[in-house]
């Protein structure tokens, strides 16, 4: 039987209240509040609690979106979002010689003048797969805050070893060091 950890990561709390509403964040809080470990035979239980706290907080809650989607009025939900889009930009991150040795091979490919773009395209194809496992989107105002007045090269934005402690943790030996990409 594996452990399972749970963290309430203070950078994070601002992204996760935005994508699930400080309402369940807090109540998911209130219900974990005391409690240290939770045996796997607890689980369906804490569920249920769960569950049954939202249903009964839920049921007084009516948003005019939901009536007008129950009452089938399309045109009055105009430009309804669940979840406000961000604007992203895209951000290399050169972690380790594979990383770099697949922006060495990108730049090649696009600043290749003899290549006409459906050869790009091709050629760029065959390491598309390997070289997007290294792209992460970041929100555009934590990608200022780190390029600053930098501009994107062939549509990314950089982010090479010299730079990387700072902005972007991971330790190849223990995941439990990755947190990612952090503006601050």
């Amino acid at each position: 039987m594996s452990e399972v950890f749970l963290y309430e990561i203070k950078e994070l709390k601002k992204a996760s209240t935005f994508i699930y509403g400080a309402g369940l964040m807090l109540k998911t809080g209130n219900i974990l509040k005391g409690m240290d470990c939770v045996e796997e035979e607890e689980y369906l239980v804490l569920i249920e609690k769960y569950f049954k706290k939202l249903n009964e907080e839920s049921t007084s809650f009516v948003s005019k979106e939901l009536e007008n989607l129950t009452a089938l009025k399309f045109k009055c939900l105009g430009e309804f979002k669940f979840i406000e889009e961000r604007k992203k930009v895209l951000v290399y991150v050169q972690i380790n010689e594979e990383a770099i040795a697949l922006w060495e091979q990108y730049v090649a490919i696009y600043s290749d003048p003899s290549k006409k773009i459906y050869e790009k395209r091709m050629a760029f194809a065959k390491i598309k797969a390997a070289f997007y496992n290294y792209v992460i989107n970041v929100s555009e105002k934590n990608a200022k805050k780190v390029f600053q007045d930098k501009e994107p090269v062939l549509h990314f934005y950089l982010l090479s070893n010299k730079k990387l402690m700072p902005y972007y943790q991971y330790q190849k030996e223990d995941y439990r060091f990755n947190l990612g990409f952090t503006s601050s």
